[in-house]
């Protein structure tokens, strides 16, 4: 097989891959709505990041108290999504009952809020 076959060959999957981790050097799907599941596990992700855990570890139907979070990691968390999205996230979106910030917030709840904010652009 010559190069330019095995080129053809592994293209695709190059380019899926460099899109899958964005090294491209140009983020052109920030503002592109992303299926709901691609996001609950990128928050997933940045959730273990925030709490210094494995993404494995971070049950995405617990609420982030019941995952170790203080009020001060949820909005460190709610932080991080909003960079990660590329979108605010109003403060009442993340205030569950009590007064408490994000006192029964969890990665799917929020994920939810991050599909609502991608879809209402």
């Amino acid at each position: 097989m010559n190069p330019p076959s095995v080129w053809n060959t592994i293209a695709p999957a190059f380019a899926a891959l460099l899109a899958a981790v964005n090294l491209t050097g140009c983020d052109r799907s920030a503002h592109v709505p992303q299926k709901h599941e691609a996001v609950v596990h990128r928050v997933q992700l940045e959730v273990a990041n925030v709490l210094k855990q494995k993404p494995h570890e971070i049950d995405v139907t617990k609420p982030f108290a019941l995952l170790g979070a203080d009020e001060l990691d949820v909005v460190e968390i709610v932080q991080a999504i909003e960079d990660a999205f590329e979108l605010e996230i109003p403060d009442e979106a993340v205030d569950v009952g009590g007064g408490e910030t994000g006192g029964a917030l969890t990665v799917q709840k929020l994920a939810a809020i991050v599909t609502a904010q991608q879809s209402a652009r």
